[in-house]
C-alpha cells in the first residue's frame, strides 16, 4: 500500500519544483525535485499496478 507521507512528499516536490523552475529555469534545485517526483511518481505507479494485479486461474471444465 502507497504511504501517505510519500504521497505528500511528490506533492510538495512538485509544487516546489514548478515554483523553482517559474522563478529561475536555470536553478539545479528545482530540475533535480522534477527528477525526484518523477522517479517516485513511476514508482508509486508500479507499486499501485502491482498490489491491484490478481492473477485468477483459468476455470477448466470438464
Amino acid at each position: 500500500m502507497i504511504n501517505k507521507l510519500t504521497i505528500v512528499f511528490v506533492l510538495v516536490s512538485m509544487i516546489f519544483s514548478i515554483i523553482e523552475m517559474t522563478v529561475d529555469p536555470g536553478f539545479y534545485v528545482g530540475r533535480i525535485f522534477l527528477g525526484l517526483s518523477v522517479f517516485s511518481l513511476i514508482c508509486m505507479s508500479i507499486e499501485f499496478i502491482h498490489d491491484q494485479w490478481r492473477l485468477v486461474p483459468e476455470k477448466i471444465k470438464k
